[in-house]
């Protein structure tokens, strides 16, 4: 039997194509220095993902890749592979051990890094290229007082940061939050150009005891000049650990007030006018201005105005800033004030109480009372200071009047001139009559009431109708149930206004106001027609 040698060829082929691959393990360098890096080569016939918790003792995985290559001979055999590429930084010196790692059912061979430390030299120039500065404004804070804490990180022009910068530290027992963007500049320091990277964080210790400030690091590239010449080292650059001893609230401090610690604490006001007028809104700002605390930590103040005084609070506004490498906070309390009685009033004392840190003492800021005049309204009607009509009449009668004895005679002529002199008055009225009736028409229609309900038609939005309606009311008294029934309409409309804090749920639109105030004007009129029309008591009274 001839064998052919193309056959024989062919078989080995064939059979090397059904050969599974063993998995195998690679090192791009056998020796190292201890801030650099090595690539571990992983192959396999196949691809999986392969169990890596093996290195995490000795070695930080910075990276991965991976690749599948196929070969294909007369286009029938094919050979494939799968490469798992890994970038490995040794995390100690010494002689390491990479051990076997697994492939689905393959395992890789082990494989051994000598990792030589650097010298003091080196190390001396890592630490001198790129380091971290961390500073914090108090080392013995009170409890939920302000600690400004400042973290820069200083790189020469030959060092490359990796990664991402540390963000907001996490701190176990206080709140942290940043003080605006982080910033970029430069700096010289001993003769070296530096770029410097800021951020800024504001720490407020809940509890107090011993609080701790974590170290944070980044990566850089870093170059060094090394026995076998330059080298690029990838070095970690790291923050100290930071210890704050947090003290409690001092034993002096009052109970029934909230605590406060703070370096100052300033009051100040803001009043849009010193005389107001009644029914016209007014606004009175008050702001609390501390350093080395935020303004969060300023408690409500709950100022108690006059009766006389309805007060609107807004929503306060809290404001937090760096300035001077300190941290300052203001609270802003925002009131709408609306006079109903004219006089002078004492708008409130603001007092707070707070402990100086700088010191160690109590403290007391105040912002003392202030006066305002509040003017009547000019549209208002004058007050009534004549008596009624009962009074008149028992003044009409002089008490030390002497009262006649005897009735006098009856007078025939004198009662004939009486009686023409009526008949010429009456055919006097009944042919004046219809122009008085007239002047009477327009005198009504030209009345301060009549005028005050005038603008409440030429109102244009909500707050001038209630003001209006306000001054027109002052000319319509009684105990009308529609009066009481628009007065609290008008309430509703007011807080509708002022009052951010408790807005309305359904507050009433100006058609509503107007139709209640048209109601209540013609039951009002009515009643002054009958007022009117019974004004005189009748010249002989029944029973004389």
């Amino acid at each position: 039997m001839v064998i052919r040698p193309w056959l024989v060829l062919f078989a080995v082929l064939t059979c090397l194509a059904q050969v599974t691959h063993a998995a195998s393990a690679r090192l791009s360098a056998s020796q190292i220095y201890l801030y650099e890096t090595v690539q571990l080569e992983l192959t396999a016939a196949e691809e999986s993902s392969p169990d890596l918790s093996a290195l995490e003792q000795d070695f930080e995985v910075q990276g991965r890749s991976s690749q599948r290559s196929m070969q294909i001979v007369n286009g029938q055999i094919q050979v494939s592979e799968f490469t798992l590429k890994l970038t490995l930084r040794p995390l100690r010196a010494g002689v390491l051990t990479i051990p076997a790692l697994t492939f689905g059912n393959e395992q890789t061979n082990p494989l051994q890094l000598e990792v030589q430390s650097v010298d003091a030299a080196t190390q001396q120039e890592i630490n001198t290229k790129a380091f971290f500065e961390v500073d914090v404004s108090h080392e013995a804070p009170y409890q939920s007082q302000a600690v400004f804490l400042t973290r820069r990180i200083y790189y020469g022009s030959d060092v490359q940061i990796y990664g991402s910068l540390p963000g907001i530290p996490e701190v176990a027992g206080a709140s942290v939050q940043p003080s605006g963007e982080a910033s970029a500049t430069t700096a010289v320091i001993d003769g070296l150009q530096y770029n410097v990277y800021i951020s800024e964080y504001v720490l407020v210790p809940d509890q107090p005891g011993e609080l701790i400030i974590p170290s944070v690091e980044v990566m850089a590239r870093i170059q060094v000049m090394l026995h076998s010449g330059r080298r690029a080292l990838i070095s970690p650059i790291r923050t100290s650990e930071i210890v704050l001893n947090v003290r409690p609230p001092p034993a002096s401090f009052p109970a029934n007030k909230p605590w406060l610690p703070a370096r100052d604490v300033r009051i100040d006001s803001k009043f849009n006018a010193l005389q107001g007028q009644i029914g016209t809104p007014l606004t009175f700002d008050v702001r609390v201005h501390v350093v080395d605390a935020l303004a969060s930590q300023v408690a409500p103040l709950n100022l108690a105005f006059p009766a006389s005084i309805k007060a609107y609070p807004e929503s306060p506004r809290l404001t937090d800033a760096i300035r001077d490498g300190e941290v300052r906070g203001e609270r802003l309390e925002r009131y709408s004030l609306v006079p109903t009685t004219a006089g002078i009033f004492s708008l409130p004392e603001v007092r707070v109480t707070w402990w100086d840190t700088q010191s160690d003492e109590l403290r007391e800021s105040s912002l003392p009372a202030r006066d305002i005049e509040i003017l009547p309204d000019p549209n208002a009607p004058p007050p009534n200071t004549q008596p009624n009509r009962g009074d008149n009449l028992a003044d009409g009668i002089r008490m030390d009047t002497p009262m006649p004895s005897h009735r006098p005679r009856f007078d025939w002529l004198h009662a004939t001139l009486t009686l023409l002199c009526v008949g010429l008055g009456a055919s006097w009225l009944i042919t004046l009559r219809p122009a008085l009736l007239q002047r009477r028409t327009n005198e009504d229609h030209d009345t301060p009431e009549s005028r005050a309900f005038a603008r409440v038609g030429s109102a244009q939005h909500l707050a001038e109708l209630i003001a209006a309606l306000r001054a027109w009311l002052r000319h319509v008294s009684g105990d009308h149930p529609a009066h009481a029934a628009l007065e609290a309409q008008l309430q509703d409309g007011e807080a509708s206004l002022y009052d951010n804090l408790a807005r309305q749920a359904a507050s009433p639109t100006t058609s509503e106001l107007r139709k209640a105030a048209h109601a209540l004007r013609a039951d009002w009129l009515r009643e002054q027609k009958q007022t009117r029309s019974h004004a005189l008591p009748s010249l002989y009274p029944a029973g004389n």
